[in-house]
């Protein structure tokens, strides 16, 4: 039985002097050990920037190496089809777990955005044995149905990575500052326990899913200019915090890229196990340092997937508030289901065809079942805080109008 990993990949666009030299003085003519791999490609779909995203999975068995310091080197090239323009070109670098078992295959995940247009990728990974594997695919990314009255905020035939915007920030003023925390969380519904495989899909929907909550972010760090922002990364389900800085911009989103790295996930049950509470007193720790904090912030926003349902905070995650905390606002993300849609990001569906390392998906929007609130929302709730459901766009900047309307003027 196979443990499946998860990786969601921080490629960045790159140029050709800054590429690794293994990777710079590569010859695409000369043969190298093939590396036995298979590589998915995502549809493009609008996100909550109104930029398409797009990305892919690769899969790769880990029983091809043993011992440690094994190292991958992530390159490929995206060139638009309508312009004549040279291709943009991105890179990443994975270091392999040590101690590694055999029976694992690791997924990775990259992510990536386009305007409107037709576009070639080029991609390929080298690893420290000299082994390649490479693939080539056609991304189309246009408006249809619905969405053609959305206005895309890339240029047709632009490529960027996940710091693209269009305009520069303004930095958060000294004289009016205002001080914001985003609390996010990446506990992505993958599933897998100890001694079980999950199914491959829900791996390509959580890489999908992370891309989503980062595009999420991006639109709160560009709509909330000069306001001074604590970017906090933590995993419910893994019970700890990943990362955390204060005056975070959208310029350093790739710092948080690999915050959702699963290398360990499936280890997930295990922690529960040992430790049901520990999640809740996690959220409870988070919420008393933003309240007692020396300067507290003007608001403290959670963005993520829904988490803990069914379940109903213990005594021990009590949070003992002030006359005047901040305010709490969550961003409860809840896609569409059960396919990738332009609203959002969704699992595949097994009827889905995978042709050539390529993986299209196109099935009816429907939404998630209404059900109680989940775990965040209670701790909220109990900090006299509000919920907000993000379905699409238009509720993500109605949450966004919120957050400002709280904000110091």
């Amino acid at each position: 039985m196979l443990f499946y990993t998860s990786v969601a990949l921080a490629q960045h666009v790159t140029t050709v002097d800054r590429l690794p030299a293994a990777v710079r003085e590569l010859d695409p003519n000369q043969e190298h050990a093939p590396l036995p791999c298979t590589v998915e490609s995502f549809k493009p779909a609008l996100n909550f920037g109104l930029r398409f995203q797009t990305g892919y999975l690769l899969r790769v068995p880990l029983d091809l190496y043993t011992g440690t310091g094994h190292h991958w080197d992530v390159v490929f090239r995206v060139t638009a089809q309508g312009a004549n323009r040279p291709p943009v070109i991105f890179a990443d670098s994975v270091d392999l777990p040590a101690n590694l078992q055999s029976g694992y295959l690791a997924e990775l995940g990259g992510i990536f955005f386009l305007g409107e247009g037709r576009y070639d990728v080029k991609w390929s990974l080298l690893d420290d044995l000299g082994q390649i594997c490479r693939q080539e695919w056609t991304l189309d990314a246009r408006l249809s149905g619905s969405e053609k009255s959305a206005r895309v905020t890339m240029p047709p035939d632009t490529v960027g990575d996940l710091t693209w915007r269009t305009t520069p920030i303004a930095a958060a003023s000294a004289l009016n500052p205002r001080h914001v925390t985003v609390l996010l969380n990446a506990a992505l519904p993958v599933n897998v326990q100890p001694g079980q495989m999950a199914h491959p899909s829900r791996h390509v929907s959580s890489v999908a899913e992370w891309g989503t909550l980062l595009s999420m972010l991006a639109s709160l760090l560009e709509r909330l200019p000069g306001t001074s922002v604590r970017l906090v990364v933590f995993d419910a389900d893994r019970q700890r915090e990943l990362f955390r800085q204060d005056n975070f911009t959208v310029d350093q989103i790739d710092r948080i890229a690999h915050a959702a790295d699963g290398m360990e996930r499936w280890a997930v049950g295990y922690d529960s196990i040992r430790n049901p509470t520990g999640g809740w007193a996690l959220l409870a720790g988070l919420e008393n340092k933003e309240i007692h904090a020396t300067h507290p912030p003007d608001a403290v926003v959670f963005l993520g997937l829904p988490w803990g349902w069914d379940e109903k905070p213990p005594r021990s995650a009590h949070v003992a508030t002030p006359r005047n905390p901040p305010h709490f606002l969550y961003l409860e993300y809840r896609p569409y289901t059960p396919a990738s849609t332009g609203l959002g990001w969704l699992p595949p569906s097994p009827r889905s065809e995978v042709i050539a390392g390529r993986m299209d998906v196109q099935m009816p929007i429907t939404r998630v079942p209404t059900e109680g609130p989940d775990g965040i929302a209670q701790m909220v709730q109990r900090l006299n805080g509000k919920t907000m459901m993000i379905y699409a766009p238009a509720d993500l900047g109605k949450a966004i109008d919120t957050i400002g309307r709280a904000l110091p003027h």
